[in-house]
């Protein structure tokens, strides 16, 4: 029914406008934009459907984003909601947004470290040695 991105990482909005992309029938809320960030400098003006993309720049935290992401379910009547954030902010995320909506069916697609990232820094901790 849902994607709910949460922000403050990169690659989450991609991933978040990529499977929102596949389904013109899609719900698709973008919580914790920064307030000066305009929705024309993330969502692309082609995009089909672009009116079904709420974009939030209220939340400031994980808990402010749960609750916003439970009344954008409750205002457009969802039940089935994915998630996107970064892998390590996933079971924090989950257990807020599950505690204030449990009747909802949440499903996480965390965003993955890049292997290419943990190689490099693995080329930096060898460096040092």
């Amino acid at each position: 029914d849902g994607i709910a991105v949460l922000t403050g990482g990169k690659g989450r909005i991609s991933l978040g406008l990529n499977l929102f992309s596949e389904n013109i029938n899609l719900q698709l809320i973008i919580s914790g934009v920064d307030k000066q960030v305009s929705i024309d400098t993330i969502v692309p003006i082609d995009l089909k459907n672009r009116a079904n993309i709420t974009i939030d720049k209220v939340s400031e935290s994980t808990f402010q984003n749960a609750k916003v992401v439970s009344k954008w379910i409750t205002k457009h009547k969802l039940q089935k909601i994915t998630i996107i954030t970064s892998y390590y902010h996933m079971p924090r995320s989950m257990m807020l947004i599950q505690s204030l909506t449990p009747t909802i069916n949440f499903y996480a697609y965390p965003v993955e470290k890049k292997i290419s990232n943990i190689i490099s820094l693995r080329e930096k901790i060898l460096y040092y040695l």
